[in-house]
């Protein structure tokens, strides 16, 4: 604010003498005010882009290779699912929990490993399975409760673990080299022996005990596999299915029951002339598929319908594939000697017409929001 003030006075006489008084007063206030308020949020910029993709496999009546570029998830040397490397997977179960739990056949443990980037977590290793602890299979009975079978040098025995990696009971086993187990949802289970003899016994236990027991079947005989060796088992539907390892053409996975004096086999689920090669692995998926990991050549996961009929040949990326297990979301996980693999989708329903081709379908969808927010206040006022 300027403020001016001019006083002048003049008189005059004829004197010619000339007066003048002038009187100047000047006040200057000058106040300027400028206000000036920026408020700016940061250009915020989330870019979220999922992309999914479903591939169907070939599934006819004949043999067919599919291949599943780019979706594997490998838990291997170097990958972060991994706690050391040279190891020697054997054995896998799944969980309820899309993960898996996997015998280390060379560092003695069973790992549960994830797919969504968690470490592993050990439940058994020779700390609290004792110093001769020598795992090899592992079979699901139920979401709580798994089989682990054990060659300890002088302890053989089968392992009843819980989810928790409690041990629940043990019972010693005596005869040659044991692999694998598959368990019937009464508690009576069979273990395959693959030294002489190869047999199929049976097994049973109270679970629901507090104190749950492993023993023998009394006065039900062994089911012997004569020159076939007896592999990978797995059950469904509380029908215990079971590798019998011989050559190419001969080669099977049956079906076995457990009666009141003898184990018998009931029927052949996959016939030698569908193409076993080396079968060793097995595992049934949600609506009776079976997946079969196969060391034959080519090393191969064959997945087979119901009635036998092989639906897919999986060869991209499998080496040594020792044993198979099927996620809750049909994806197959495959043990090899020193990794992990997650082959998703490999794993489905029997389709009603198979398709001729194996098509792929990939779908991509991107959202990106930006939010840019900018005030800027500026107040002057000038009065003169």
């Amino acid at each position: 604010t300027t403020t001016t003030t001019t006083s002048t006075s003049t008189s005059t006489s004829t004197g010619a003498v000339v007066l003048t008084s002038t009187s100047t007063s000047t006040s200057t206030s000058t106040s300027t005010s400028t206000r000036t308020s920026t408020s700016t949020s940061t250009t915020t910029t989330s870019t979220s882009t999922t992309t999914r993709t479903s591939t169907s496999t070939t599934r006819t009546s004949t043999s067919t290779t599919t291949t599943i570029a780019g979706n594997f998830v490998v838990a291997g040397a170097g990958a972060p699912n991994v706690l050391n490397t040279g190891t020697s997977f054997t054995g896998l179960a799944a969980t309820d929990f899309d993960s898996v739990l996997a015998v280390d056949n060379t560092l003695l443990r069973v790992i549960e490993f994830y797919f969504d980037g968690r470490p592993p977590r050990v439940l058994l290793n020779t700390t609290n399975a004792g110093s001769s602890f020598d795992p090899y299979g592992i079979s699901r009975f139920n979401s709580t409760t798994y089989l682990v079978t054990d060659q300890g040098s002088g302890s053989k025995r089968i392992i009843l673990l819980s989810y928790m990696g409690v041990i629940l009971s043990t019972s010693s086993v005596s005869g040659g080299n044991f692999y694998f187990a598959a368990m019937q949802n009464d508690g009576r289970f069979l273990v395959s022996y693959s030294t002489t003899p190869q047999q199929v016994a049976p097994y049973q236990t109270n679970l629901g005990a507090s104190s749950p027991t492993i023993t023998p079947i009394a006065g039900v005989t062994a089911f012997s596999t004569g020159t076939l060796t007896p592999r990978g088992m797995a059950s469904f539907n509380n029908t215990i299915y079971g590798i019998l390892r011989g050559t190419a053409s001969t080669s099977i996975v049956a079906c076995f029951t457990i009666g009141a004096t003898a184990v018998t086999q009931s029927r052949v689920a996959i016939a030698g002339s569908q193409g076993l090669v080396t079968p060793l692995g097995l595992a049934i998926d949600s609506v009776g598929n079976m997946v079969v990991a196969d060391v034959g050549t080519p090393n191969s996961v064959f997945v087979f319908a119901p009635n036998g009929t092989r639906l897919t040949t999986y060869t991209s990326g499998i080496t040594t594939p020792n044993a198979v297990a099927v996620l809750t979301s049909g994806a197959v996980v495959v043990a090899m000697p020193t990794s992990i693999v997650l082959i998703p989708g490999l794993a489905a329903p029997a389709p009603t017409v198979a398709p001729t081709s194996a098509p792929t379908s990939t779908s991509a969808s991107t959202s990106t929001s930006t939010s840019t927010s900018t005030s800027t206040s500026t107040s002057t006022s000038t009065s003169t």
